[in-house]
């Protein structure tokens, strides 16, 4: 568990920086000198919330699985 702890702090990390980058982009509405970097930094957020959105739900089911 503490491995899955450990890729899971590592993963906020990376997430948070790219949130913050969006949230500046947004805020004080400035652009990206290459809009790439900002479509690289929603990418990253979506891939973050897609995979440990998947694992949450492995993780339920063979808790599911084992209570049963």
């Amino acid at each position: 568990m503490s491995r899955l702890r450990s890729f899971l702090m590592e993963d906020l990390k990376e997430i948070d920086h790219s949130f913050q980058n969006i949230r500046e982009a947004i805020d004080c509405k400035i652009n990206y000198e290459d809009h790439t970097l900002l479509a690289k930094d929603i990418e990253r957020l979506e891939r973050f919330i897609i995979y440990w959105s998947n694992h949450a739900k492995n993780i339920g089911e063979v808790n599911d699985e084992r209570l049963s």
